[in-house]
């Protein structure tokens, strides 16, 4: 059974894969400037990620994920890539926007939810025609209820 982290640990393990691709090694003042927390709020987290196998990291020395701190970590960057994509594509929410929210709802979506929502993802981009004709139609639709209100 695949284990559930807090939102916190999972936005860690997120930002340890980013700054993997930026840094070698990575160091609890890259996590912690990258987070906005203190350096002591990021060995905690690093502790309880160590702990559970996600991480690997010894005192002073750099942050690496695991392979399945990985696999967690690309899992929930490919939840927020799919959310976003969802927003801003389909429902037309300015990124920003989209950003903040898909960082919210990427860990409490169940999988049933993002299985789902990645189908009509897929769906609606299988062809240009079906995508533009739905975006027309919603958008139609969506203007015409915001005259009413």
């Amino acid at each position: 059974m695949t284990q559930k982290l807090s939102d916190v640990l999972e936005m860690y393990l997120k930002t340890v894969l980013m700054l993997e691709r930026e840094f070698n090694p990575v160091r609890i003042s890259h996590i912690a400037k990258a987070r906005g927390v203190s350096a002591a709020s990021v060995t905690e987290a690093t502790q309880t990620l160590r702990e559970k196998g996600l991480i690997l990291h010894r005192s002073h020395g750099g942050v690496r994920l695991s392979a399945k701190g990985r696999r967690m970590a690309l899992a929930v960057e490919a939840r927020h890539a799919v959310l976003h994509g969802f927003l801003t594509e389909i429902l037309g929410v300015e990124d920003r926007v989209a950003g903040r929210d898909a960082c919210e709802i990427e860990h409490v979506a169940s999988t049933e939810t993002m299985d789902r929502l990645t189908v009509l993802l897929e769906y609606l981009k299988q062809s240009e025609d079906c995508m533009a004709g739905f975006l027309k139609k919603f958008r139609t639709f969506s203007a015409l209820r915001a005259e009413k209100e």
